[in-house]
């Protein structure tokens, strides 16, 4: 909710309070339709907000305060932490900033237009699971760009495309 609005207040469970996992679910849908910057900008400020709680966990949600230089996420006071929708959102938005759509049935992995954030150069994710196949795969960023490398298959065979235009990543 925009603070433009007359119901907002900062404080409130549902009329202004940052809840990790509804900013994800954001995040992976503007990557699917290629808003891949404001994917990023999603992804950055909450890996900000999650520097600043008890063992990096995001908290089921936190208070909406705006954010000034030197100012710490306030957290809400009856908020569960940990708790299990936050702890999986830096992983979806992860995702979408890599561009991994997997396709168990089919056997395939696509990994279209992959982007990491100026903070993250590089990434390693080691055994992901597509249906019976696993894979690791190396995310380096370059400049503007994205380069990824299969380290290591193993399990049944599995078709990888890597798709560097733009499109749906479902069609």
């Amino acid at each position: 909710m925009s603070r433009d609005e007359r119901v907002f207040n900062p404080l409130s469970y549902h009329r202004g309070s940052v809840w990790p996992h509804d900013n994800s679910l954001t995040a992976h849908g503007m990557a699917l339709y290629e808003f891949r910057e404001p994917a990023n900008q999603l992804f950055t400020a909450l890996y900000q907000a999650a520097l600043n709680f008890r063992d990096y966990r995001l908290p089921e949600l936190f208070c909406g305060i705006e954010r000034r230089e030197h100012d710490e996420p306030v957290q809400y006071p009856v908020s569960c932490s940990p708790q299990a929708w936050a702890s999986g959102a830096m992983f979806l938005m992860l995702r979408a900033c890599l561009g991994i759509y997997p396709d168990a049935p089919r056997r395939t992995l696509r990994i279209v237009n992959p982007h990491l954030p100026e903070w993250m150069s590089e990434v390693t994710l080691r055994g992901m699971r597509v249906g019976s196949s696993r894979v690791s795969l190396h995310f380096t960023r370059t400049g503007e760009g994205c380069f990824v490398a299969v380290t290591e298959t193993r399990g049944n065979p599995l078709a990888l495309h890597i798709d560097v235009g733009t499109g749906n990543p479902e069609s």
